[in-house]
């Protein structure tokens, strides 16, 4: 059975427009300046390294930004086994159901710019809205969680030996079609979800 994610909030399109446009003006400036502008300066001076070091870094933001949306999740499938989380061009997503015991709403409890992990692991510091939420974040009743979500206003956590939020489109829906298929796994502490990508 699958869900479609719900479209982005208020929160989201706001910080996903301003990506689209400053990463777009980020590239465009390196690659006018680099085509126009490089040829211009002397290669044996260092003025011109410099430029084109500056160019190269402004590239690369840009091109960050812009392909965060590759990672934005667009539907929720509920298999047999398991709860696959489908993204725009990244890898499958797939959790056990075993891993998780029940499942609750969580809108208007989710604040992502609070709850985010912190951390010097940058790879588990979650967003605060950019193309959705997701990677790390905590919580007092949650603990820490994991997030592949486009809106908190449909926003609802799975809990159990791992924690996982996510946003259906239709949250009751999905909670109706999950409840009955969830594990009866001990609730997480601290721990990080355990998943596994297939291509």
């Amino acid at each position: 059975m699958r869900f479609k994610a719900a479209p982005w909030d208020g929160n989201v399109s706001l910080f996903s427009i301003l990506a689209i446009s400053w990463g777009t003006v980020l590239f465009v400036t390196a690659v006018f300046f680099g085509v126009y502008g490089l040829p211009l300066l002397d290669i044996t001076d260092w003025f011109f390294w410099i430029v084109l070091v500056c160019l190269l870094s402004l590239g690369l933001t840009g091109l960050i930004r812009l392909l965060g949306v590759v990672v934005m999740p667009v539907s929720y499938e509920i298999d047999r086994n398991e709860l696959v989380v489908r993204r725009v061009l990244a890898r499958i997503l797939r959790f056990p159901l075993k891993s998780f015991e029940r499942v609750e709403d969580a809108a208007g409890r989710f604040k992502p710019c609070k709850q985010k992990l912190q951390t010097a692991d940058i790879g588990k510091t979650g967003n605060t809205g950019t193309f959705g939420y997701r990677g790390f974040y905590t919580s007092g009743a949650w603990q820490e969680f994991e997030a592949y979500a486009t809106s908190r206003k449909t926003s609802i956590i799975l809990l159990g030996k791992d924690n996982l939020l996510i946003s259906p489109r239709d949250p009751q829906a999905f909670i109706r079609y999950i409840s009955p298929r969830l594990g009866t796994g001990k609730s997480a502490k601290n721990r990080s979800v355990k998943r596994k990508q297939t291509p």
